[in-house]
């Protein structure tokens, strides 16, 4: 009976040593498995990441060539056009008010294909004050020409052009200026801002580009963005 029993209690040992083994050798097998799936996790997320960046990157390229291509197109549009202030509301011959403005100046006639006074859109302008005047030069060239002609009057007479030394019936003064892009118009609003709280010395477009004299003596330094123009507005404060 004793031998019966130890032979007994024997064979469940060694049945149950190789269980034991061959649920030790699974789990193993597992184990394996589980570190190969969990590597081959890592490479794919690795791989995702990297190709989310390569797209990424790829969108961005994408974004700032449409971003140029939309700039350039805007900068084509107006880089014959000149704005006009100062012209009072009752004039209507706007071809001859202009030449005439050029000729006591000392500027030659202006070729010009269009001219035309736009619509206030200012909620805080003056009521009875006059909407500027778009002028559509033939070439850029030729804008750039009468805009060199205004600046080198003002320069010379240290004054802003009266109409009335145009002969016209009317002390308003007029200003000629770049027509510029939307987002370039607004830098440059901001840039004047600054000017006038005399936080830097001279704001103004020269053929597209921004440009700010941040001190008398400074040279004229050109400005993309508000961060820029901030940027050189904190420097010039230090």
């Amino acid at each position: 009976m004793e031998g019966q029993l130890r032979s007994c209690t024997d064979t469940m040992s060694t049945n149950f040593n190789t269980a034991q083994q061959q649920l030790t050798s699974e789990i193993s097998s597992v184990r394996v498995e589980v570190s190969s799936i969990t590597q081959t996790v890592i490479d794919l997320e690795k791989s995702i990441e990297e190709k989310n960046k390569e797209l990424s990157s790829e969108i961005d390229a994408v974004r700032e060539s449409v971003d140029k291509l939309t700039n350039d197109q805007i900068n084509k549009k107006v880089s014959c056009d000149a704005v006009l202030f100062g012209v009072p509301s009752g004039e209507s011959d706007l071809r001859n008010v202009f030449s005439k403005i050029c000729e006591s100046i000392g500027v030659d006639k202006p070729l010009v294909n269009d001219i035309f006074r736009t619509k206030l859109t200012t909620p805080n302008i003056e009521i009875n004050a006059a909407a500027p005047i778009i002028i559509k030069f033939v070439s850029a060239y030729e804008r750039n020409r009468v805009l060199q002609g205004f600046g080198n009057y003002r320069r010379r007479t240290h004054s802003a052009i009266s109409l009335r030394s145009a002969g016209f019936d009317c002390n308003n003064f007029v200003y000629l200026h770049e027509s510029l892009p939307p987002e370039k118009r607004k830098l440059l609003q901001a840039a004047i801002g600054l000017k006038r709280a005399k936080k830097i010395f001279n704001a103004f477009a020269y053929r597209g580009v921004i440009l700010i004299r941040p001190k008398c003596d400074d040279d004229a330094k050109a400005i993309k963005n508000l961060e820029e123009l901030n940027a050189l507005c904190s420097t010039n404060g230090s």
